[in-house]
């Protein structure tokens, strides 16, 4: 996890424009939304959805937490995709979807104890083939630098 990174971030996203994002969430919402998938977020996600809650900057998507539903269907809500995923192609529950390539690969961040890398997962591809390519080694590193891309 990267705190630091995710409020780096998060000031870049404020001094460009600001985006459009629908948080912030309360604390509340950020728990019920962990209890429901059986996980724990990572500390540096944790800050996005409570500081951001999901949301577009330029044209990157961030999925998270929209208003006070955790299940309210449609993108940008991770939590209610994430239950579609897991439903739908049997994404391992260790796994929060928090983004998509536009194409049909999915951004997952692993929510495991000190091991919260941001990988690629693509739907319909079977669980022994799939390579969980690694983006990122932390939610916050790939939220920075996702944004520091989108501002070149």
């Amino acid at each position: 996890m990267n705190k630091k990174a995710a409020e780096e971030a998060i000031k870049l996203i404020k001094d460009n424009g600001g985006g459009y994002f629908f948080g912030p969430t309360e604390e509340g919402l950020v728990k019920e939304a962990e209890s429901f998938l059986e996980l724990k977020f990572p500390e540096d996600y944790e800050y996005f959805l409570k500081t951001l809650g999901s949301g577009s900057f330029m044209s990157a998507e961030f999925f998270g937490l929209i208003g006070m539903e955790i299940l309210k269907p449609g993108l940008p809500n991770g939590i209610w995709y994430t239950k579609v995923e897991r439903e739908r192609s049997l994404l391992p529950k260790e796994y929060v979807v928090i983004g998509s390539s536009g194409a049909d690969e999915i951004y997952c961040l692993k929510c495991k104890e000190n091991d919260n890398p941001v990988i690629v997962f693509v739907p319909g591809i079977p669980l022994e083939q799939q390579k969980y390519e690694c983006l990122s080694k932390s939610f916050g590193d790939f939220l920075l630098n996702t944004i520091k891309e989108e501002i070149i």
